[in-house]
């Protein structure tokens, strides 16, 4: 299988609203396809799965499976994560007018540097990311107020997850949001949408390769994306143009006529 339909085929099982990652970027970051399948992981992963899905009204269980995908799936180091009052006032954004102040769960940081990178909520498992809260001051869905919130702190992601689905959220600042997700369900039937997931938003997508991060293979994306879109425009004006010379130079001569069956010759006028 080619590169090309191997990143294809993952992209086509997982759920994409708004501008994701280019195929040229994909091909450029993962040249040889996603991160390498992990058995020992992936049988855990099933197995804690199948364990979340007997028990997971229970908040505990909720909250151990959610943290088990983040240090173990996604392998967030424990001291790069932060909760409760950690979660700095710069990650919380109040709306005065819903009586309601939203903020992550977790947050995923530099340590060094304490720069928030990732922010993450979690909801109730019969929660739907795009459906309507109940209880709360808002009723916006989550996936809603998550965008709300990275724009109103100036942060671009966020991660949402009701247990079985996780979804991604890059919501830029002036432009178009963009919602990309996984689901549980698939995991434990497709392997390479766990690839996908660990590869895209892995610990190694935001320290190790400065030219890799996440962040930076969005913006790379729109680059490439712009370029294309300024590529067929000029080869709309292009053929625009060609089409218009075509018909020029099929202009009817001013007062030309048919004899004995073939047109007359005649000469040709510039066309204003």
């Amino acid at each position: 299988m080619s590169t090309a339909r191997h990143h294809a085929e993952w992209l086509a099982l997982t759920e994409i609203v708004g501008p994701f990652l280019s195929l040229e970027v994909l091909l450029e970051v993962f040249p040889q396809g996603l991160e390498a399948h992990d058995a020992e992981h992936y049988r855990l992963l099933k197995q804690a799965y199948q364990e979340w899905t007997e028990s997971q009204r229970d908040p505990a269980i909720h909250r151990v499976w959610i943290d088990w995908v983040l240090q173990n799936t996604l392998e967030y180091p424990a001291e790069c994560l932060r909760s409760g009052q950690e979660i700095p006032p710069s990650c919380k954004l109040t709306l005065a007018e819903h009586q309601l102040t939203l903020s992550p769960d977790r947050l995923l940081v530099d340590p060094d540097t304490e720069q928030p990178l990732l922010l993450i909520q979690q909801v109730a498992p019969q929660q739907k990311l795009e459906g309507t809260m109940k209880k709360a001051g808002w009723s916006a869905s989550p996936a809603t107020q998550m965008i709300e919130l990275l724009r109103g702190t100036n942060q671009r992601l966020g991660l949402l997850t009701n247990g079985e689905q996780w979804m991604l959220i890059h919501a830029p600042r002036g432009a178009s949001a963009t919602q990309v997700s996984w689901y549980g369900n698939l995991w434990v039937e497709e392997k390479i949408t766990v690839r996908s997931f660990r590869s895209l938003l892995g610990i190694g997508r935001f320290f190790g390769n400065p030219e890799q991060t996440l962040p930076l293979l969005f913006d790379r994306s729109k680059d490439s994306q712009q370029e294309v879109t300024d590529q067929l425009g000029f080869q709309v004006r292009k053929a625009v143009e060609i089409l218009k010379s075509s018909i020029a130079s099929m202009e009817i001569c001013r007062g030309g006529y048919w004899r004995g069956g073939q047109p007359r010759s005649c000469m040709r006028r510039p066309v204003l």
